[in-house]
């Protein structure tokens, strides 16, 4: 009776309802999945997780979903620049005649850019004797992205595509702590602009048109802005021409002359490493460097200069299904570059079987050594995206792609994911 009684018992517990969720709490559900369940109904959300090593899915939620990619958009360029690109970023084209040097440019972002201290292009027209010509016209698409924002013109995060950067597009103004200023490059001694003081302005601004700056009247030591050039290829050639002076070099003006097509013999001059261009490309804001490169990949194989063309050239070589990806300029200030989770995280599948170098691949993405997350993240406005590498604390090492779309706070949703992030690090 007793053996009969227990197995009774048994059987009761077995089939009652709260015995089975209770098993089911315990064995059955992923600690990710109530981290997402949170924010389900606040913004949409999309992630995975894979393992590196074996390939295995440690989990996903809206995988399959587009979303606006904002600054996630670079992983696309980087894995581009991988496949195209060698280890120095071609910066012109030239050729010789008699006493004339011709160049040609290849949309190089690091041209007399202020975090590339080395310019072996720059040192290279320094170094000539003959008369310099600036060749303009290959590149015929706009000075800005599409759909981008009209009003961020004089916003270091945009600066205009050009087939000729120089100084990174940009006019650098900062207080030293004896109250001067310093102006880099100064238009306005160049008589490329004018400079006019504001009492009410709180920044620099400049108008549409033109470069002339509205310049705060009180800026404290220690102020610092980038504002974005307009430029124009005469511009551009007195630019050159000023900076040639100034390192010593006694020259007649460069000039700007409409030629477009390069002769079928010419030499390529080099420029900053490309592992530096790359990771500039993932650290800065601004689109300078998304831009350029994709002119750039068009210019190394002797195509047309376009935006679009560049991401062409660079789907080539991707090796995951494209289907859910629009893709429509190199930084991600276009709203219309959109994809899914699954497809972002192939692309960096691929960057990590392409570069076959963990350490260098944790450098390109720079991040975080002491919680060792490594990846792109930033977004457009009710965005906050983030998508790279993970070494969880059991050694394993995890690739991630994190969207989030709709958000009402991107500060709170940031403070979100990092903590998520960061338990993933912590228990994985």
């Amino acid at each position: 009776m007793n053996k009969f009684l227990s197995l009774f018992l048994l059987a009761s517990l077995m089939f009652n309802p709260c015995f089975s969720q209770k098993k089911k709490k315990q064995s059955g559900v992923n600690p990710l999945a109530q981290k997402f369940t949170e924010t389900e109904n606040s913004y949409l959300t999309g992630f995975v997780l894979k393992d590196m090593q074996s390939g295995s899915m440690v989990y996903e939620h809206n995988a399959n979903k587009n979303f606006v990619l904002g600054s996630n958009t670079k992983i696309f360029t980087l894995l581009g620049g991988l496949h195209i690109l060698k280890d120095s970023i071609a910066s012109f084209q030239y050729v010789i005649k008699a006493d004339s040097l011709i160049i040609w440019p290849m949309g190089d972002p690091t041209f007399l850019h202020s975090e590339f201290s080395k310019q072996p292009a720059f040192d290279f027209l320094k170094e000539t004797s003959k008369h310099i010509y600036l060749a303009h016209g290959r590149y015929k698409g706009g000075k800005f992205g599409e759909k981008w924002a009209w009003d961020n013109y004089d916003r270091d995060i945009q600066t205009e595509i050009t087939d000729f950067p120089i100084y990174g597009n940009v006019v650098s103004y900062k207080i030293l702590p004896n109250g001067k200023s310093n102006i880099c490059p100064d238009l306005a001694t160049m008589y490329f602009a004018e400079n006019t003081t504001s009492n009410g302005a709180k920044r620099i601004s400049r108008l549409a048109e033109n470069n002339n700056l509205r310049i705060p009247a009180n800026l404290q030591s220690g102020y610092f802005q980038k504002i974005p050039l307009t430029l124009d290829p005469s511009l551009q050639a007195g630019l050159l021409t000023d900076t040639l002076l100034a390192a010593g070099h006694s020259t007649t003006s460069v000039v700007a002359i409409q030629k477009a097509n390069i002769p079928a013999k010419y030499s390529v001059k080099y420029n900053a490493k490309t592992l530096n261009v790359y990771k500039a490309l993932l650290k800065n804001n601004e689109s300078l460097f998304g831009e350029q490169l994709l002119l750039n990949y068009c210019a190394s194989l002797n195509k047309p200069l376009s935006t679009e063309a560049g991401i062409q050239e660079s789907l080539k070589y991707f090796t995951f299904p494209k289907e859910n990806l629009s893709w429509k300029d190199g930084s991600g200030l276009s709203p219309l570059n959109m994809s899914t989770p699954n497809t972002i995280v192939a692309a960096l599948e691929q960057i990590n079987t392409k570069v076959n170098n963990p350490d260098l691949m944790f450098k390109i993405f720079g991040g975080n050594k002491t919680d060792n997350i490594y990846a792109q993240q930033g977004g457009l406005e009710n965005t906050y995206n983030t998508s790279g590498y993970i070494i969880g604390k059991s050694g394993k090492k995890y690739v991630f792609s994190f969207l989030n779309n709709n958000v009402n706070n991107p500060g709170e949703t940031k403070v979100y994911v990092n903590n998520l992030l960061k338990f993933i690090q912590e228990n994985y």
